[in-house]
């Protein structure tokens, strides 16, 4: 399938899949019963199912954003197998990024950022080391101490790179770049941060783990993996609304089949459309 390009203004955004992997369809669901999350990605024989790591890539002068990493190769062959992870080989040949943005540290978007040095396989190196890192304040602490239920997401190698890189740290709503503006969000972990890019009356969103797949377009379906399913609602709420007002293209981090849908409020209710 070729990827999608979209022109925002005086933006050009693509589509950039560095793979895939695959969790419990249960946790992906939250309180969502199977027959009804089943029907919508169906899993496999482990009750594990199909998760894109789709980023983007902002491209405006020389400058070159590149919105999260995904989860890299420093995985063993025993988390390997958990995950199913399915990588396409060297990311650094993908894409050369100027800047790149990570809206929080879990490992399927923030992994690809480092990998083992090939002089010495024990010492992690940034991927891309010219390269401007761009994170929440707040996501930079939760994974430096996560809690017990996040501890198996965030891993000490993603953490440490940031120590590598020149590395930007926000404190909420900034605006990264004229047009580029990262979003807080604290719903699925502490200092999360969706992207926006704005031009000439156009928008592209892309909401990370707020809205991980298509499937999740309605409000009540929440992750297992969220810290705090009531407040995930109260900024999904808010992001569709904001998303409809701009009739915004909103891109999908983890669908394995929907790339991006346009956003519609129809009879009360928020709708995705094809872009």
């Amino acid at each position: 399938m070729e990827a999608l390009t979209f022109t925002i203004g005086h933006f050009r955004v693509r589509e950039l899949l560095f793979g895939m992997f695959r969790l419990d369809g249960g946790a992906m669901f939250g309180s969502v019963p199977r027959p009804l999350w089943s029907k919508q990605i169906p899993p496999d024989e482990r009750g594990r199912i199909p998760l894109a790591t789709r980023s983007i890539v902002v491209e405006v002068g020389d400058r070159v954003f590149l919105v999260d990493v995904g989860i890299g190769e420093k995985m063993g062959e025993k988390e390997r197998n958990i995950y199913a992870i399915e990588n396409k080989p060297n990311p650094d040949q993908l894409v050369a990024p100027t800047d790149i943005i990570l809206t929080h540290l879990h490992f399927d978007h923030a992994g690809g950022i480092s990998r083992w040095s090939e002089a010495d396989p024990s010492i992690i190196e940034p991927t891309w080391p010219q390269a401007t890192i761009h994170i929440q304040h707040a996501n930079v602490t939760t994974a430096t101490t996560p809690n017990i239920k996040e501890r198996a997401s965030y891993f000490r190698e993603n953490v440490e790179t940031l120590s590598l890189a020149k590395t930007v740290l926000y404190h909420g709503t900034q605006e990264v770049y004229p047009g580029i503006f990262v979003h807080r969000v604290d719903g699925h972990t502490d200092g999360m941060q969706w992207v926006e890019v704005r031009s000439e009356g156009k928008m592209l969103l892309f909401p990370s783990d707020l809205i991980p797949t298509s499937s999740h377009l309605h409000p009540a379906y929440t992750m297992g993996y969220d810290m705090c399913a009531a407040k995930v609602l109260s900024e999904k709420l808010a992001f569709l609304s904001y998303a409809a007002a701009h009739e915004a293209i909103v891109v999908f981090q983890h669908d394995p089949m929907c790339p991006a849908l346009r956003i519609i409020e129809r009879g009360g209710k928020f709708e995705g459309v094809s872009v």
